[in-house]
């Protein structure tokens, strides 16, 4: 009975020990995790956002990046694209990212309702399967973007560049297509309005091998 009393005294100490050791770690922790978002939502920091999302966050609902304050020593915008930027799944509903740049951004099944792109440069960037409804992408550059089965729909698009770009499948009901280039754009299955098709900017190459708006029925 001693020896029982004993051995449950032990683990009773080293169970303590453990759930110290767990709240002197979390407690710094958790204290950087809030101080990233601070970062982030008051003074429009990028580098906490790669940090957060490193960290396995998602939620970045709102969040105000517009122009991405540019480079005091060099004059140069800080870019958020490249390679290594992997936003797959990220949620930015609602933020601002007025001319940002998003180049090459992998931004696969992300939630860009109603986010403001107004300029943004998101060339060559992996969008398959995003939510872009009610999204403002006026003047954005969308050249050579995946955007396969994603949906624009009620989207601003007016005056966009969406030169080679992949849109198949992708839904546009209510878009706003004035003025947006598509030429060799891919539009196999896209839903499209002769309207929106009327809107639209297409220079025809011979020999191009991509559904273009002419050719959707």
């Amino acid at each position: 009975m001693e020896s029982k009393k004993r051995g449950r005294e032990r683990l009773a100490k080293w169970i303590v020990v453990f759930l110290s050791i767990i709240l002197i770690v979390s407690i710094p922790v958790g204290s950087y995790i809030g101080y990233l978002y601070y970062q982030l939502y008051s003074k429009n920091d990028v580098e906490a956002l790669k940090k957060l999302y490193s960290f396995g966050f998602r939620n970045f609902i709102k969040m105000d990046l517009q122009k991405i304050y540019p480079s005091k020593s060099t004059g140069i915008y800080l870019q958020l694209g490249g390679k290594s930027l992997n936003l797959e799944n990220i949620n930015l509903e609602g933020a601002n990212l007025q001319g940002a740049n998003l180049q090459n951004a992998n931004l696969m099944g992300s939630n860009l309702q109603r986010t403001n792109l107004e300029q943004a440069n998101l060339q060559n960037s992996f969008m398959i399967g995003s939510n872009l409804e009610g999204a403002n992408l006026q003047g954005a550059n969308l050249q050579r973007v995946e955007l396969q089965e994603a949906d624009l729909q009620n989207a601003n698009l007016q005056g966009a560049n969406l030169l080679k770009t992949n849109l198949m499948g992708a839904q546009f009901k209510g878009a706003n297509l004035e003025g947006t280039k598509m030429t060799q754009a891919d539009l196999d299955k896209a839903s499209l309005s002769n309207e929106q098709k009327s809107q639209v900017q297409v220079i025809r190459i011979e020999g191009s091998k991509n559904k273009n708006v002419d050719d959707i029925k």
